[in-house]
């Protein structure tokens, strides 16, 4: 191919390996940025129903949506760069819940977002659908997170109720909240936080966890023992502690069990492959050896930056021995390991 460049023989390309560089710092240094998407039911300033909204000051969501209105979105914007709101119409009962937020999904679908969360108690069956709609989404390429919390604010005083709650909504990729925050002297639902936990891991750096993050409030809604804690990690909930000098995540977790951290390592990476590849590769070149050898190495560079920067090890990148490249389609078999965080230290007091 004309002007292919051999990474074996140069060390910097202009394009597809400084674009990759761009991303792995951005993902390396994510504070402040990441965007958080939020379906609004109440609103009312100036925006109208069955809209999308970029917002990224509290004080432009206090104009279009009203003052008393924009707590989930103030919540979110602490940590986050930007959040995408979309204004749902009114509905009264579970077959109108179920049309109003069906268009909320069908908006996200053509929107960018790191976290998407609810700003109030929405049904059980609105969850399970949620869940349904991110299958979808990783199908489609897209990643991203759901945060969940309770679907009455009731169900906060039992943990029980919160442990089944992620268990129901079992998911690599989905964060189940199930106790809330007093702010302010405010009592807020696990509901009504979620919002702030959601921009809080669409600011966190690949190479970072939310693990044990210090929260600015008074104390939480329901303080657990020591032993309904060690129950809620394993059902895979995310658990707000009073540390007795501070509030703190307890442990960054998914419902699935696993480490967010990783979630977010590998929603990162894949999101940096595609945009890369998309805006240095599709329809610039041929789809040849060249290319596929090109991309490869590009591919390996990038990961072994992550790698020196502990997020990642265990890097295999090769052209799928499923799919074969023919026509214009190209398909990668991309491999690695995120590495864990440490989140435990174990003392032993010799006396």
């Amino acid at each position: 191919m004309s002007g292919y460049f051999n990474p074996a023989v140069e060390s910097v390309r202009p394009g597809l390996y400084l674009r990759f560089l761009e991303l792995a710092e951005m993902q390396l240094k994510k504070d402040g940025t990441g965007v958080v998407g939020i379906p609004l039911e109440v609103y009312t300033g100036t925006a109208v129903a069955n809209k999308v909204y970029h917002v990224e000051k509290i004080e432009d969501a206090v104009a279009l949506f009203g003052a008393d209105n924009v707590k989930p979105i103030e919540f979110a914007l602490e940590n986050a760069a930007k959040v995408i709101v979309y204004t749902v119409e009114t509905y009264a009962d579970p077959a109108t819940e179920m049309a109003a937020y069906d268009k909320v999904r069908v908006a996200f679908d053509t929107e960018f977002v790191n976290v998407f969360v609810y700003g109030v108690a929405v049904s059980a069956t609105e969850q399970d659908r949620a869940i349904q709609w991110l299958d979808v989404a990783k199908q489609e390429g897209r990643e991203f997170t759901v945060i969940f919390g309770a679907t009455d604010v009731l169900e906060d005083a039992d943990p029980a109720i919160g442990d089944a709650r992620s268990l129901r909504l079992k998911h690599t990729d989905s964060v189940n909240l199930i106790n809330g925050l007093k702010i302010d002297g405010v009592d807020y639902a696990s509901f009504d936080v979620a919002p702030l936990i959601a921009g809080l891991i669409a600011a966190t750096p690949m190479n970072k966890s939310i693990t044990f993050v210090k929260l600015a409030a008074e104390d939480v809604t329901k303080r657990l023992t020591y032993t309904q804690t060690k129950t809620a990690l394993k059902a895979g909930s995310l658990v707000l502690t009073q540390t007795g000098t501070s509030v703190r995540v307890e442990q960054g977790l998914t419902t699935n069990g696993t480490k967010l951290r990783k979630a977010v390592i590998r929603q990162g990476v894949m999101r940096d492959i595609k945009e890369a590849i998309n805006e240095e590769i599709i329809g610039q070149y041929s789809n040849d050896k060249d290319t596929h050898s090109f991309v490869i190495s590009m591919v390996k560079r990038y990961l072994e930056g992550l790698q020196a920067e502990g997020v990642l090890y265990g890097i295999v990148v090769n052209m799928s021995v499923e799919f074969p490249s023919v026509g214009d389609s190209m398909y990668l078999d991309v491999a690695f390991t995120e590495q864990d965080s440490l989140e435990k230290v174990f003392i032993t007091v010799v006396v």
